[in-house]
């Protein structure tokens, strides 16, 4: 197992009206390809915004949460999925995967403030507003779909135990289970 911590903006800011592969991205994709690995994952989903990209730039395989976290939504026979992205880009993206599964999706129409409160909470400000903003937003989505898509990693974080009152597919679960699933498998 080789991991590389990357603590960064996965895509590059320089040109406001196209968003590309942050360049250390897909360094960091090929370093884990140079050190050995089988497989690379990244526990993110904003980074897979560019996944196709990661994807290409080495011949090992890349899992993908979002295929991976829909694969796993599509398992429970719903037809309707909350998702709680930290970016909208990484809300539609999830919306098309699901789209293949015929599974509607509802997202939140308050992105600015999601994004907002993540970064308060990663930066230990606001813990206990963003846990009173989340439960509120989960409340939500509980009442109008079948689940709800935690698309952000910090979210179980956020939400404690409290997340057991909700029906719920966590990304970040999905991700390490299909990881170590492969592992066992090779």
């Amino acid at each position: 197992m080789v991991i590389y911590n990357c603590n960064f903006i996965p895509f590059d800011t320089s040109d406001e009206t196209t968003k590309r592969a942050n360049p250390e991205l897909l360094y960091a994709v090929r370093k884990l390809q140079d050190a050995g690995s089988d497989v690379i994952v990244i526990p993110s989903n904003t980074p897979h915004l560019f996944y196709n990209e990661m994807a290409s730039s080495v011949s090992v395989p890349v899992l993908n949460i979002i295929e991976e976290t829909t694969k796993a939504v599509k398992g429970t026979n719903v037809k309707n999925a909350g998702i709680v992205p930290s970016h909208p880009e990484v809300g539609n993206l999830y919306r098309e995967f699901l789209s293949k599964y015929n599974i509607e999706a509802t997202t939140p129409e308050n992105y600015s403030q999601i994004t907002h409160m993540i970064e308060e909470f990663m930066a230990g400000r606001s813990i206990d507003s963003a846990k009173e903003f989340f439960t509120g937003l989960m409340d939500d989505l509980d009442r109008k779909t079948d689940v709800t898509i935690l698309a952000c990693t910090e979210l179980p974080l956020i939400l404690g135990n409290d997340l057991n009152k909700y029906r719920f597919v966590d990304s970040t679960q999905v991700l390490a289970e299909i990881t170590v699933e492969r592992a066992l498998t090779q």
